[in-house]
């Protein structure tokens, strides 16, 4: 029988719905709030990373969009990127009626999938506050972020003033569910620096993820 990580490292996942309304998918036995075309937009942009990249995910909850992304970085040769998953582990204020939640097996749930996937040489995990977390970072050190954690307001918002400063000039910058306080972080900050954004679809395709970029990088 075939096992996990034979699954990560071999055939393309195939992705299964869990929970329609929630957006609950599972990948080779790992779940994860992603569309479809999430799935397709991280690995596109994970495909364009130079060798040895630094990857930043805020957010990294059972590890699945850090998985496809490692996955990504394994199928190209790319064994020197390491990707930095950092969270908390305790949930957030949307998943606290989840029962992996409620007894705080999170994190023991999101390293056993990391174990199992063969892709555990790619992930650093960081089990920190964000904001915290970005603070061991320096400046313009990473070619990809991806913020996925704190989805109030003022948690975004801190999660976009965080991290911006770390990316690399050219790097890519990219944020997930970018509805209602998302939203109005993402606009006050694109405001605040004077960025261009771009939103790459709403559900059932793409979970509103989103770009943010120098203005200048694209003019």
């Amino acid at each position: 029988m075939e096992d996990r990580g034979e699954r990560w490292l071999g055939s393309q996942p195939t992705l299964k719905m869990v929970d329609p309304i929630s957006g609950l998918i599972e990948i080779n036995g790992t779940q994860g709030f992603l569309q479809s075309g999430d799935v397709q937009l991280l690995q596109h942009f994970i495909s364009l990373m130079p060798l040895g990249a630094k990857i930043a995910e805020v957010g990294s909850f059972l590890g699945l969009s850090g998985l496809l992304m490692a996955r990504t970085l394994y199928l190209l040769g790319n064994y020197g990127a390491k990707i930095y998953c950092i969270d908390h582990w305790h949930g957030s204020i949307e998943h606290q009626s989840i029962e992996a939640v409620k007894d705080g097996r999170l994190f023991d749930i999101f390293m056993k999938n990391i174990h199992d996937s063969g892709l555990r040489a790619f992930i650093v995990p960081i089990r920190s506050d964000s904001v915290a977390a970005a603070q061991a970072f320096e400046d313009r050190c990473l070619d990809l972020i991806f913020i996925d954690g704190d989805h109030t307001f003022e948690g975004c918002y801190a999660d976009l003033t965080a991290w911006y400063p770390k990316l690399k000039s050219g790097g890519i910058f990219l944020g997930h569910d970018c509805y209602p306080d998302v939203r109005r972080a993402v606009e006050l900050f694109m405001k605040d620096k004077e960025l261009c954004f771009t939103l790459f679809g709403v559900p059932p395709y793409c979970g509103y993820m989103y770009r943010l970029e120098d203005r200048a990088s694209i003019l």
